[in-house]
């Protein structure tokens, strides 16, 4: 399956996006039809960027052609400046969801996630950002992200080294701990070791600031345990990577305000409306971060 997300555009002005699967059937991809219009603009200044997202894993595509209606055209790829987001983290960031849980699945996988969740509150209001998310189930920060990031994969432990035209993130969002049993002393230690060495990455040579979320709640625990996302973190920012990053720590109640029970499907993995919920509250606290003119009350 893939998600198909399109991006209306007036007069170079991000005006809509809109995010669907589709199943490809007998090899072939309609995206426009008769039952499930895509919805359009009324102007003549309209173009629209689309995009193609593989959900399952270790799936190929393969793009043969493509076939448009008469008064349709392609064009090359807009050149405008997009604001680009990494996300480092566990289950949670990936969009897993049980398959016995009560609570209705996340239809679109990892596009419900928070990530894109906060990525199109940012998007909808004027802020055009592309994300991208390194995120693996059931992983740690210590003894497993921060070393399973810097190799082709989680099961492959053959070193990464990306090509030179990989995108810069201008922005980082790490969210990791609520796997690890370790004291927030020797978490808060390997954190900062791995956001050093991530920042001498190539695709980190623009990074201004890297977030680090406190690990998400989970309502199976007593409020009381020792686990990390009870504990209070903290970063040495005397000793940061570069002087010109911001590192910025998210508080656990500004990421999941209003956020309950009923939020999630287990009590740890968020439904739909509690990634909506999260992804909306981080673009809260990204626009007063950034200082940027907060229109999502609006």
């Amino acid at each position: 399956m893939i998600a198909v997300t399109i991006s209306f555009f007036y007069s170079s002005v991000l005006a809509r996006r809109e995010t669907r699967t589709i199943e490809p059937i007998a090899k072939s991809i309609h995206l426009w039809t008769t039952d499930q219009p895509w919805p359009s603009l009324d102007s003549f200044d309209v173009t629209c960027e689309v995009k193609i997202t593989l959900i399952d894993w270790a799936s190929v595509l393969e793009i043969d052609g493509l076939e448009l209606p008469n008064d349709c055209h392609i064009y090359k790829p807009s050149t405008r400046a997009t604001t680009n987001m990494l996300f480092i983290g566990d289950s949670i960031s990936s969009g897993f969801s049980l398959e016995d849980a009560t609570s209705p699945a996340l239809p679109l996988g990892i596009l419900d996630a928070y990530p894109y969740q906060t990525a199109n509150s940012l998007s909808n209001n004027g802020m055009d950002v592309e994300v991208e998310v390194v995120a693996y189930p059931g992983i740690t920060l210590c003894g497993g992200m921060s070393d399973k990031f810097f190799c082709r994969s989680v099961w492959d432990a053959t070193p990464f080294k990306p090509s030179l035209s990989v995108i810069d993130f201008k922005y980082v969002f790490i969210a990791l701990g609520t796997n690890d049993v370790v004291s927030a002393s020797e978490f808060s230690k390997t954190l900062l070791k791995f956001i050093k060495e991530l920042l001498t990455t190539p695709q980190m040579k623009e990074t201004e600031t890297v977030y680090i979320l406190h690990p998400f709640i989970d309502f199976t625990e007593p409020l009381d345990s020792l686990n990390i996302e009870n504990l209070p973190l903290h970063i040495s920012y005397e000793s940061k990577p570069r002087k010109d990053i911001r590192i910025v720590t998210v508080p656990q109640s500004r990421i999941c305000q209003d956020l309950n029970y009923e939020h999630t499907l287990d009590g740890l993995h968020p439904t739909v409306d509690g990634h909506k919920l999260i992804g909306g509250n981080l673009a809260k606290f990204v626009f007063e971060d950034l200082r940027v003119p907060d229109n999502l009350n609006s």
